[in-house]
């Protein structure tokens, strides 16, 4: 997948939200919250935004999937991940990761 796809996806996992405006085509993003915002998070470079997407994971199956997802990425070195890795390992685990 490419970032964009990356990005596009687990914002709309976490109930962010796109609408185009019909002048100059322009995309308007809304956070979870319904404010606007200029752009969607880089969650492929930036670990504070992989760490909210972690907060988003409440069930213990998810969270033990992810980490097992994390684990084979990573080689077991899931502390070290990085932010593309850690974005890779949550699609998985809600089975949007496209191959």
């Amino acid at each position: 997948m490419t970032n964009d796809e990356i990005r596009i996806a687990i914002a709309q996992a976490c109930g962010w939200h796109t609408q185009k405006k019909a002048l100059g085509g322009v995309f308007v993003y809304y956070d979870p919250r319904g404010r606007m915002v200029a752009a969607l998070p880089d969650y492929c470079n930036d670990l504070n935004a992989m760490h909210e997407v972690e907060k988003t994971m409440a069930h213990s199956q998810t969270v033990y999937q992810y980490t097992v997802e994390l684990d084979r990425i990573t080689n077991r070195q899931e502390w070290h991940a990085t932010a593309h890795q850690r974005a890779e390992a949550f699609l998985r685990t809600i089975g949007k990761w496209k191959d």
